[in-house]
């Protein structure tokens, strides 16, 4: 097992100050690696799992009831209880006074919205590899991409937050028995390799982004492994996107302003690419990838609307591709309320901080004020209102 460093205090986070870390043990690259940077799909994949699934089945019913109810595997339930069980117990006392769900650092007390419904996007390497335990050695995937979508039923509008895969973060460690091991303060991308491969990968990676975001509930998931990519390509008949710079290393045609539609190739090597040289090269990757993700959800709602057997042909092609925990009623009804959301550029949110260079990885230190404000805005209430 990999060592890495023990999870610092709030104050010292908020200082981005770099923990003291151990060397961690570089993973090897495969020669077909292509570095998932599937962030082009994620936003799309629900609703290409949504549509796919359930696009010819009108749901009627009200968002409450068992829909989106929380849901947790008896795995996830023993990794949390034992994590507590180590725990150091810090005082709380404004919480056992009031009814509230957060506390935030100034004391003021929160209870969480309603109507507001979040699904975690990943897109996961597995590096060529089985996602599985082998040998006693780990292969959970690392989550290259993470974006958290954030619907708000009330005003019908929808967010994509997307949370730099080497943010720094609180992350449950296993063992390869899959018992609690320790906290670490880490990038937020390993919390996925601390699992099966599977659901219990997510179910980690769903308890980092819920601690980075000040408690807030994550209601489902979808990942998908990075081979989705040029499946979803050719089912669009090649996504159609306009060059935000010269790529024509790739590709003559690939020029600064040009309309190209991508063959899977280009598109591969289009979501790869990332300056090394460069501090944020892997942010600014991620930004590309956003922009292509938001061309590829418009393309697949026209296709759709043409042609609603296209739906299912993608999810028989994505199927095996896909790790989620929504439910058939749960598909069906984002189905209707996703085709109605326009995804441009002012919904699509970037988790502000710092980036430093690390032993060997950049370390990507989050605002951690930003966060706060945003988590009350987005998913809280003040207790008092909700009275």
């Amino acid at each position: 097992m990999d060592e890495r460093q023990s999870a610092p205090t709030t104050e010292e986070k908020k200082e981005y100050r770099k923990p003291a870390s151990k060397k961690r043990r570089k993973k090897k690259a495969s020669p077909e690696k292509v570095l998932a940077i599937v962030l082009a799909s994620l936003a799309l994949l629900l609703v290409l799992a949504a549509l796919s699934a359930g696009a010819f089945v009108l749901y009627t019913g009200s968002l409450h009831g068992n829909m989106f109810a929380a849901r947790e595997t008896d795995q996830m339930q023993k990794v949390r209880s034992q994590a507590e069980a180590a725990a150091t117990p810090s005082p709380t006392p404004l919480l056992e006074q009031v009814d509230a769900d957060w506390i935030d650092s100034e004391g003021r007390p929160w209870n969480r919205k309603e109507n507001v419904l979040t699904v975690l996007l990943m897109g996961v390497d597995y590096m060529g590899k089985a996602s599985h335990w082998e040998n006693g050695q780990k292969n959970g995937g690392n989550t290259d991409v993470l974006a958290l979508l954030i619907l708000d039923l009330d005003t019908n509008s929808a967010k994509v937050l997307y949370i730099p895969r080497d943010t720094m973060a609180d992350v449950l460690a296993l063992d390869e028995e899959g018992n609690f091991q320790s906290m670490l303060y880490t990038n937020i991308t390993t919390a996925h390799s601390f699992g099966d491969g599977g659901v219990l990968s997510c179910e980690l990676t769903e308890h980092a982004v819920s601690g980075l975001l000040c408690g807030a509930e994550i209601d489902r998931y979808v990942s998908v492994d990075y081979d989705a990519i040029g499946e979803i390509n050719t089912l669009l008949g090649g996504v159609e996107y306009t060059l935000d710079a010269d790529y024509s290393w790739i590709d003559w045609r690939m020029t600064e302003g040009a309309t190209v539609r991508l063959e899977s190739w280009q598109l591969r090597r289009l979501l790869s690419y990332r300056d090394k040289s460069e501090l944020d090269g892997a942010y600014r990757r991620g930004q590309r990838d956003l922009k292509i993700m938001r061309a590829m959800f418009e393309q697949f709602k026209t296709a759709f609307r043409e042609d609603p057997s296209v739906a299912f042909r993608m999810y028989s092609a994505l199927e095996k591709y896909l790790v989620t925990d929504l439910s058939m009623d749960e598909i069906s009804f984002l189905a209707q309320t996703l085709v109605n959301i326009r995804l441009d550029s002012d919904c699509v949110i970037n988790l502000p901080g710092e980036n430093q260079a690390g032993e060997e990885y950049v370390e990507f230190y989050p605002d951690l004020d930003w966060i706060q404000t945003f988590a009350a805005e987005t998913f809280y209430v003040p207790a008092e209102s909700n009275g």
